[in-house]
């Protein structure tokens, strides 16, 4: 749509959405104007399936197996030793973070407790209490504040996180989110050789195969993918998604395989909208969060959805 002489494009077909269909990762462009339109304008808006991301609230449900995938998703993000630079550098106060503790200031930011938490290994209890106060890298410096202990509102109160600054974002930003509910599950349908792989790095058990070692498992991965999704046409379940992990030689936890796929899903319920629009020299910024998951907020209105979160520039 948009005004005449408009022009509009859609971008690849994304994860299946909460109604079924396919298209949740979209882009929409416009300009031009009519003859008694005013300045010339354009817009850009895409939607980014936030179901597809690492959860990195780190308040899923341990029992049900969401915590471990939760804590497993961003170990597989930030394993590859080409961001060794971003935790082996010292901040300001002197303090340097490692992944583990990365993990660990994530759950204690939103845990209910003051205790600081340690990474386990084990899948069926990813944390444990650890013996120091959560709150000791707030307390350095001038601007002293307390873990929350809430979960996040928005991406940009991670910063607030001991261990996230900008060269963090810059990395990872458009691959982590905080908006999907505590019992969320990951949609196994990603579009990118790199998702995909951190959703096999998930699913794999044990967590460490040699055939995550081949620089080409990736891309033999995407290809088997989309061959099966008849490049992109169709959706994948969670058990086709470990069937095809185990013709390519890994091995998957026995609850990958159920119909429910543990912590995997086949379709998307939060999704974030940005749009930027231009009339002359003015020019605004929009992002949007909106859910469509009905255990996570009471929705507005049946098919519309529920806002999450709004920020204009």
């Amino acid at each position: 749509g948009g005004p005449v002489g408009a022009t509009g494009a859609t971008g690849p077909t994304g994860p299946t959405g909460p109604t079924g269909a396919t298209g949740a990762v979209r882009v929409v462009e416009g300009g031009g104007a009519g003859p008694s339109a005013g300045p010339d304008g354009s817009f850009h808006a895409d939607v980014d399936d936030e179901d597809g991301k690492v959860n990195v609230q780190m308040d899923g449900l341990a029992l049900t197996g969401i915590l471990g995938a939760e804590l497993s998703g961003l170990l597989a993000l930030v394993v590859d030793p080409k961001w060794d630079a971003l935790f082996d550098r010292e901040d300001e106060e002197g303090m340097r973070t490692s992944r583990n503790d990365l993990a660990a200031n994530l759950k204690d930011w939103v845990d209910p407790d003051s205790v600081q938490s340690a990474v386990t290994g084990l899948p069926s209890q990813p944390f444990e209490d650890g013996f120091g106060d959560e709150n000791l890298a707030y307390d350095r410096g001038a601007d002293r504040y307390r873990a929350k202990n809430a979960r996040f509102d928005s991406l940009d109160e991670l910063y607030m996180v001991q261990g996230i600054d900008d060269a963090f974002m810059a990395a990872f930003g458009d691959r982590i989110t905080v908006y999907p509910s505590q019992n969320a599950m990951m949609n196994v349908n990603a579009d990118t050789p790199e998702d995909l792989l951190r959703n096999a790095q998930i699913m794999a058990f044990p967590p460490s195969q040699p055939v995550f070692s081949d620089p080409s498992f990736a891309t033999r991965l995407a290809k088997a993918v989309m061959d099966q999704r008849l490049g992109g046409l169709l959706t994948i379940s969670p058990s086709q998604f470990a069937s095809i992990l185990q013709t390519l030689g890994v091995s998957v936890s026995s609850a990958a395989v159920q119909p429910q796929g543990g912590a995997f899903t086949d379709r998307s319920f939060v999704f974030r909208i940005r749009a930027i629009g231009n009339a002359g020299r003015v020019a605004s910024t929009v992002e949007a969060v909106v859910t469509f998951d009905p255990e996570q907020a009471p929705l507005d209105a049946p098919n519309l959805g529920r806002l999450l979160h709004w920020r204009e520039d």
